[in-house]
């Protein structure tokens, strides 16, 4: 999306100063966020199977993942610098020097979010393979391996990043309500 240039000024007024104040997101929002657009998502996806009487196994490998990477384009570039769940959760996203997210960081953010999420797949598939693990568990642990990979960063970066966060240069503010000094009545 893009943004008119009043808009901007005020998000990177805003993000600056929640950057110099280190307003860094807390992991329990960004979780919290992520299970709000989750369930989102899944419903939006669910209720599209039903009423247009689709295949499931195509949905899920086709348009799931339009959906996902057209819905975190068009909000994380919005002015709301979030997805819906992130913003009810209280989660803003910035650059690290404040300004706002383009429409071009988004589809940067989303493709290096897939490469780093199918690295970390094959990792764990060749680990796998080696020690012969084959049973329903394995699917568990492999995504339980993913989230440990995907957010380990958060707890040694200064700005509590998640790998793809750290590998964009991308940081999660805690979103609050903007004070009367940075609201634009314009």
């Amino acid at each position: 999306m893009f943004l008119k240039k009043s808009v901007q000024n005020n998000i990177l007024k805003i993000n600056k100063k929640l950057i110099t104040n280190r307003k860094y997101s807390s992991l329990l929002r960004r979780f919290w966020g992520g299970v709000i657009d989750l369930l989102l998502l899944l419903s939006i996806t669910i209720t599209i199977i039903k009423v247009f009487h689709l295949e499931k196994e195509t949905t899920m490998n086709y348009f799931a993942p339009a959906l996902i990477y057209i819905y975190n384009i068009y909000y994380m570039s919005s002015e709301k610098q979030a997805t819906l769940g992130y913003y009810f959760a209280g989660v803003r996203f910035s650059t690290l020097n404040g300004k706002p997210i383009t429409l071009f960081k988004t589809i940067v953010i989303m493709i290096v979010s897939y490469i780093v999420i199918f690295t970390i797949d094959f990792v764990f598939h060749q680990i796998s393979r080696k020690f012969e693990l084959k049973n329903m568990r394995v699917i568990v642990y492999e995504y339980i391996f993913i989230v440990i990979i995907y957010i380990t960063p958060y707890f040694f970066t200064k700005r509590r990043q998640f790998l793809v966060d750290w590998l964009v240069g991308v940081v999660a503010l805690r979103n609050y309500v903007e004070p009367a000094e940075f609201r634009t009545d314009e």
